[in-house]
């Protein structure tokens, strides 16, 4: 949620590099095909450990529509004060509706509106309709991408996925789009073809996922988030009965299911770790809650921690700044810490 561009991948990537005391090699920006979706690629090596750090970046599906529909509303002098909200709404002129572009608003109700309203909480809102299938497809040619170690000819899945394990990190409205992503088909119907390579990606996509041993989610949303979902149903599906079986289940629960399925007693197959998913809350984030521990069952194999930690002091224990109360955990060392060493 919220506009993301590669200084903001980049930043983060500095600030992980830096706490483990290796340099940062240079970005590998790659395009993922058919979609709007980059991927922001950094090779670390530190203490003969090599690790992957990939960054996916969607803001590019929803900034047209944003920059259409809302920007008008921040008005020249607002736009100027913020590099974000000046990218987003290039050439977006609000004289075209008001002349005058005087907005009488309070000036830090005028910052939330830009900022949290109109170009975060806008997100959510983008993703909760039609668009949220778009959204998810590209989403997983991404996924299939980065677990390709880059390879943007894999897309789609065809090639076989490097082994070894994964942890994703996500934040705000990205956990459920995560999960969703990789939990809900959407498949569209059309030739036998289409059908076949949406099905095989889906597929390694899933096989991957029980490689999974840590998930950490920033600001998380999901409660309110899944009062879009009806039922437990994943959306679409009764538009996509080739492929969504009634197993499947959206969010966090559907995810579960697949990357650590039920220990059956017959199993041969020698068993994976365990997961850990936890969630980070700012107990003074207006959009984020604690996650309630009901989406696994006992055999799962699945551990929930709640994470509550404060990402900047409160003025007079009366009220915290909602911009950085969501989304300042780069500058949160206790939860850095967490992320870098699992304590």
């Amino acid at each position: 949620m919220c506009s993301h561009f590669d200084e903001w991948a980049h930043e983060r990537a500095y600030l992980l590099a830096n706490h483990i005391k290796t340099n940062l090699p240079a970005p590998e920006p790659i395009a993922v095909p058919d979609s709007n979706v980059r991927l922001i690629r950094y090779h670390i090596q530190s203490d003969n450990h090599p690790a992957d750090l990939t960054f996916i970046l969607w803001s590019d599906l929803s900034i047209e529509r944003k920059r259409q529909r809302l920007c008008y509303d921040n008005g020249f002098a607002s736009i100027a004060e913020d590099p974000v909200i000046r990218k987003v709404c290039t050439d977006a002129s609000p004289v075209k509706y008001f002349p005058t572009d005087i907005i009488p608003r309070a000036s830090l109700n005028n910052s939330l509106k830009m900022t949290l309203m109109n170009d975060c909480f806008s997100d959510a809102v983008f993703y909760a309709g039609a668009s949220g299938r778009t959204i998810r497809e590209s989403i997983r040619k991404a996924l299939c991408v980065a677990l390709s170690g880059g390879d943007r000819s894999n897309y789609d899945c065809g090639k076989p996925l490097n082994q070894g394990n994964i942890t994703l990190v996500s934040e705000s409205l990205g956990s459920k789009v995560l999960f969703d992503s990789v939990a809900c088909s959407d498949t569209r119907l059309g030739a036998d073809e289409d059908i076949k390579i949406q099905s095989q990606q889906l597929s390694r996509l899933r096989s991957a996922v029980q490689r999974v041993t840590n998930v950490y989610m920033l600001a998380n949303q999901l409660p309110i988030l899944n009062l879009a979902d009806q039922d437990g149903v994943c959306p679409g599906k009764e538009e996509s009965p080739l492929l969504a079986a009634d197993v499947e289940k959206p969010g966090l629960k559907g995810f579960v299911d697949l990357a650590k399925p039920p220990i059956q007693i017959d199993r041969t197959e020698p068993l994976l770790g365990e997961l850990q998913i936890v969630a980070f809350t700012d107990p003074n984030d207006l959009l984020s809650y604690r996650l309630v521990p009901d989406d696994a069952e006992p055999q799962q194999r699945v551990k929930f921690v709640n994470v509550l930690s404060s990402n900047t002091g409160s003025f007079f224990n009366l009220f915290e700044w909602p911009i950085t109360a969501h989304g300042g955990y780069k500058d949160n060392s206790a939860v850095i810490q967490i992320l870098l060493w699992g304590n």
